[in-house]
């Protein structure tokens, strides 16, 4: 059957050739009529002789009525009218020859004419029917032919095998993979691929289940021309006559990408617990060479003080080759500082001809540069030309962003130690100079208020008061210091979360008189946490308030103990403007700025945070409608609960 897609056109187009044929039938049908009321055909006694004309022409009417419903071309309903008529004219001559020798032959004329119509009504049918068989017949060539063509143009290879197992054909891309002519595989037996374990299996494993299924889909190694061994994924399908179609792929580089993919997800987890840039950029190198098998490898990062790129680490082949490495700026053209600045992958097949080289007598020949963010670029080198194929430039960027990704949770490390540093300075600051400095004031003012009168004694006794105020401000700011930086954390004891709720918010109504509050607490809720837990609820609530713009501040304090799943959520609301969904998260980090950073006693949101998830709960903030923010402090219930 002919392809209904392959064959098919727009009725406006295939009208005019089937009516043609119509009307060629419908003139033999009325000329074969009317031959019997005239005397152009044979004697009315004889109507036995008006049959076969008028089935003719009824059969040409019937066939011009079925091609106007057939799928057939334009061009091959063309065709089969040109041999309707070709051969309708061509019998049509013979019966005008056979009138005109009727005719000089003294013979009845009228007979002869009867046989000229019924010889041309013969010639179109006839014409018809072997129209219609050569344009199915061409058809079925020209889509034999299209397939043959796609076969041929596929990247797959594919194969005919005989049911011996025996090569019958081979389109171009099988040759292409196996390294042979395609007259070394006609005729050949497929086992010239393989070993003797491979073709073991494949009698085994593979032919027994095609028998069965009648396909088969897998991996197998099978053996080029020149004796190299490659991974092949092959599809078997079993054919009805019992021959066998063989799709063959090349999957040596797939499987090579993945696994150079899962060697650098190795590299990647190291990475990332790399404390220093420098080490992050040694693994990155090594993996170039190990991963990558490029020897030639270096990282340059970015210097904001000198504005260059400056080389960080090498592989041990790189300096043997290149001695020190250079450093990139804006000043001198390169193809590194240019690579950088436009942040774009660069692949040098030919590193000669680069104009721009930096040492024109380098003897690297093709370059890869991988630009590392805003962190700098990773190089890659190698001595020969078009080193570097999709898969290098693929895994060389994957390569590039797990780097980068390292060297910015490294960049973070280092400020956060930092930060810890200085915390930990300020703390000893505390701890020894001024805790010690107090004790001698305080102890020298006790002498004085025990030696002195009036307002002298009065005078020694506010210093001690102050004293003893400060030092106690002193020792609660060294404890919060040290819950910041994660030292010196007390154990987590069973803290009534009610009765400090209760003492804070009473604490701050007198405070801020003019706030409004919405209370809901419920009686003796215990969690665990510690003597900095009214710090926390005094930092959000303070900055419910002081960041509330509404003339009409409102603070709502919720409780909402969930027993079943042995925890507690704080909810504490205002109807100020609330905080944007872009700093929703941020606000909890160590130096964002923004909605409720600081206030209270000035800790802040980070330690809000941190503290909280100490105690093991967590804080986010959401939209509180149909204004403001609403702070969710989730807490884990205590084992107790204080009467």
């Amino acid at each position: 059957m002919l392809s209904s897609s392959r064959m098919s056109v727009p009725a406006s187009r295939r009208h005019w050739q089937p009516l043609l044929i119509i009307l060629i039938g419908c003139l033999f049908a009325a000329l074969t009529l009317s031959s019997i009321y005239t005397p152009l055909g044979p004697t009315v006694s004889d109507l036995s002789s008006y049959v076969m004309p008028l089935l003719l022409s009824g059969g040409l009417m019937l066939f011009g009525g079925w091609l106007t419903q057939s799928d057939l071309e334009s061009r091959y309903q063309t065709t089969i009218v040109l041999w309707c008529v070709g051969s309708m004219s061509f019998l049509g001559l013979l019966g005008l020859w056979a009138y005109y020798l009727v005719i000089t032959a003294g013979l009845d004329a009228n007979s002869a004419g009867f046989l000229l119509v019924a010889s041309a009504s013969f010639g179109g049918f006839a014409g018809c029917v072997v129209g219609y068989y050569n344009v199915t017949g061409r058809a079925r060539r020209e889509e034999a032919d299209l397939a043959a063509r796609i076969i041929d143009s596929v990247m797959d290879g594919i194969s005919l095998l005989d049911e011996d197992g025996n090569y019958l054909f081979v389109n171009p891309s099988y040759t292409d993979i196996l390294g042979y002519e395609e007259a070394e595989l006609i005729s050949e037996h497929w086992t010239m691929l393989y070993d003797d374990e491979t073709e073991q299996y494949i009698y085994d494993e593979v032919l027994p289940t095609v028998e069965q299924s009648g396909t088969w889909f897998g991996t197998v190694s099978a053996q080029r021309a020149d004796g190299t061994v490659f991974p092949q994924e092959v599809a078997l399908n079993r054919l009805a006559d019992g021959r066998y179609i063989a799709a063959i792929r090349d999957v040596s580089d797939h499987l090579r990408y993945e696994h150079i993919v899962e060697e650098l997800h190795e590299v990647t987890r190291e990475m990332v617990q790399a404390e220093t840039t420098e080490e992050v950029c040694k693994m990155a190198v090594d993996a170039a060479h190990n991963v990558l098998s490029m020897p030639l490898a270096a990282v340059w990062l970015y210097d904001d003080s000198t504005e260059q790129l400056e080389p960080i680490e090498k592989t041990d082949v790189s300096g043997l080759l290149i001695g020190d490495l250079p450093t990139y700026s804006a000043d001198e053209p390169s193809l590194s500082w240019d690579a950088f600045k436009r942040q774009e992958l660069r692949v040098i097949d030919n590193i000669v001809t680069e104009d721009s080289r930096s040492n024109p007598d380098t003897r690297i020949q093709s370059e890869m540069i991988v630009p590392l963010g805003t962190y700098g670029v990773l190089n890659i080198g190698s001595m020969c030309t078009h080193a570097f194929d999709e898969i290098d430039e693929s895994v060389a960027r994957l390569l590039a962003a797990n780097t980068e990704v390292a060297l910015e949770r490294a960049d973070r490390e280092h400020a956060l130690t930092l930060k810890n540093d200085q915390l930990e300075f300020l703390n000893s600051l505390l701890r020894h100079d001024i805790l010690n400095g107090m004790m001698v004031i305080n102890s020298r003012a006790e002498t004085l208020a025990a030696e002195l009168a009036g307002d002298h004694q009065r005078y020694a006794k506010t210093i001690v008061q102050w004293c003893t105020d400060i030092t106690d401000l002193v020792i609660h700011v060294r404890g919060v210091l040290n819950a910041l930086t994660g030292d010196g954390l007390e154990t987590r004891t069973d803290v009534n979360l009610s009765a400090v709720l209760e003492a804070e918010l009473d604490r701050i109504r007198m405070t801020y008189p003019d706030v409004t509050f919405s209370v809901d607490i419920p009686a003796d809720v215990t969690v665990e946490a510690n003597q900095f837990l009214s710090e926390v609820f005094g930092n959000v609530i303070t900055n419910a308030i002081e960041h509330n713009a509404n003339d009409t501040p409102l603070v709502e304090v919720f409780v909402a103990p969930d027993p079943a799943n042995d925890e507690v959520t704080v909810h504490i609301g205002d109807n100020g403007s609330g905080v944007p969904d872009a700093q929703k998260e941020s606000i909890f980090r160590r130096g964002v700025t923004g909605h409720a950073k600081t206030s209270g006693t000035g800790f802040g949101l980070f330690f809000i945070d941190t503290m909280v998830s100490q105690y093991g709960g967590s804080v986010v903030v959401k939209d509180r409608k149909p204004t403001g923010a609403l702070f969710c402090i989730t807490l884990p219930l205590g084992a107790t609960v204080e009467a």
